[in-house]
């Protein structure tokens, strides 16, 4: 399995409309099945935000398992709001408290890790940014216009900004 090929291979959101976050314990969460004619895993893009803090957030990119690496789904990309905390490299390059991504290596796979190692920081300031760059990195297509409205959102933060 070709990491970085299951990231960038062309991914499709099938759905006519966007499914409604769902509560789960402290968080909001939506899960969106993508369809990839370039290979048979099947992926799925998940997207979370905490209730009390909903700059604490994740938009990612799950391989359902069984598949190759191993028996349970991999995460291979997320980008993340601030939450605090680190990875086990305990320096303060990898400190969580700002935007930021997390992205599946070789490395991962040789360990046989389930959730991608730390990156770098994100190029994004809210959700509605980390959606749409996400949605770039992992080529996701969405015919219907499914996230129509962060579009919109990130469009009119940048608006904002400018004045």
């Amino acid at each position: 399995m070709d990491i970085d090929k299951l990231i960038t291979c062309k991914k499709t959101i099938l759905r006519k409309k966007k499914p409604l976050f769902k509560k789960d314990q402290r968080h909001y969460r939506m899960d969106i099945e993508l369809s990839c004619a370039e290979t048979d895993v099947n992926m799925s893009m998940f997207l979370r935000k905490l209730i009390d803090f909903p700059e604490d957030f994740s938009v990612g990119l799950k391989v359902q398992g069984p598949n190759e690496i191993k028996e349970q789904d991999i995460v291979l990309v997320r980008f993340q709001g601030p939450h605090g905390g680190q990875s086990s490299e305990r320096t303060l390059a990898d400190l969580h408290n700002s935007y930021h991504i997390h992205e599946y290596t070789q490395e991962d796979a040789n360990c046989r890790r389930k959730n991608a190692s730390y990156k770098e920081p994100g190029a994004f300031s809210s959700f509605e940014e980390a959606v749409l760059l996400f949605m770039k990195r992992c080529n996701i297509d969405d015919p219907n216009g499914v996230f129509d409205e962060e579009k919109e959102r990130a469009t009119q933060i940048k608006m904002n900004l400018d004045m």
